[in-house]
C-alpha cells in the first residue's frame, strides 16, 4: 500500500507518523511544504493508491479549495481508498439531542455547507471512502486549559455539548481504519458531554459568559460514536486539561 497524505497539519501530521511505523509507504503533500514533505502538484501522482485527505485551511475564505475543489481531484484519480477526516459541524443545530451518522446533516454556515459537499463528492466517487467526523479537535499544545488561560469572557451561553475529539483517538481511528480496511461513515469523538459552561467552570472557575457574541461552537448537539465502537473500535485515554 502506498499512502499520500494531502494536508500537513495538526492531524495529518500525528496520523503519517503512526502509519509509517506500521510499515505503511507515505508521502506528504502540502501547498506549503515544510522540511520532508511534497509540493502538492494538484493531481495524484499515479505510484499512490490511498489517500488520507486531513486538510486544514489556512483561512475560512479557503475552505472550498481545500475541501471540496481538491475532494473533486481525489474523486476522478486513480486511487483505490480515501481517508477523510470531516467535522460534525455538518450536523447543524439538534438542541442537545443526540445525534447519530444517521442524523440528517444541515448546515448552518456556508463553510459548513462546502463540509457537506465534500463528503457527497467522496462518496459519490464509487471508491472505498471511509470518513471520519470530528468534534473538538485536542491534543498536546491545543490543551483546554491553555487556551482559557488569559481569557476572562467567552461568546455564548456555555450551554451548548462538549463534543473532542482528542488526538491520540484520531490517530488510533484512522490506524484502526487502514487495518480492518473499514468504510463508511463515523463519527470520531469521545463520550464526554458536558457543557461548556459545566467543563469551563471546573477550568476558569471567573469566566464570564457573554451572550450577546455568536459562540463559534455551533450547533447544540451530543455526537455518539457508539457505530464505531461496535466495529470494534476502543478509545485511548485522553488528557482533557
Amino acid at each position: 500500500m502506498n499512502c499520500l497524505l494531502l494536508g500537513a497539519g495538526y492531524v495529518g501530521r500525528a496520523a503519517i507518523g503512526r502509519l509509517k511505523k506500521n510499515g505503511i509507504k507515505t508521502a506528504i503533500y502540502s501547498r506549503s511544504p515544510k522540511e520532508g514533505e511534497l509540493k502538492w502538484p494538484g493531481q495524484i501522482p499515479p505510484t499512490f493508491d490511498t489517500c488520507l485527505f486531513a486538510v486544514a485551511p489556512d483561512s475560512p475564505d479557503k475552505y472550498k479549495e481545500a475541501y471540496l475543489d481538491n475532494a473533486k481531484i481525489l474523486a476522478k484519480s486513480g486511487l483505490k481508498r480515501i481517508i477523510y477526516t470531516s467535522s460534525t459541524s455538518v450536523y447543524g443545530e439538534y438542541k442537545g439531542a443526540v445525534v447519530t451518522e444517521e442524523t440528517p446533516m444541515q448546515a448552518l454556515s456556508e463553510r459548513a455547507q462546502i463540509l457537506i459537499d465534500t463528503e457527497k463528492v467522496l462518496m459519490d466517487s464509487g471508491k472505498d471512502i471511509l470518513i471520519f467526523r470530528l468534534g473538538e479537535v485536542i491534543g498536546p499544545g491545543r490543551e483546554l486549559g491553555k487556551r482559557l488561560k488569559d481569557r476572562t469572557s467567552a461568546p455564548g451561553t456555555g450551554e451548548n455539548r462538549v463534543n473532542v475529539s482528542p488526538l491520540e483517538a484520531i490517530v488510533a481511528g484512522i490506524e484502526f481504519g487502514f487495518r480492518t480496511e473499514l468504510k463508511g461513515i463515523f463519527n470520531l469523538v469521545a463520550d464526554f458531554h458536558p457543557t461548556r459552561k459545566e467543563l469551563y467552570k471546573e477550568l476558569k472557575p471567573d469566566l464570564v459568559w457573554d451572550s450577546t457574541k455568536e459562540t463559534p461552537h455551533g450547533g447544540n448537539k451530543i455526537v455518539s460514536s457508539q457505530k464505531l465502537q461496535d466495529a470494534g473500535f476502543q478509545f485511548p485515554e485522553f488528557q482533557l486539561y
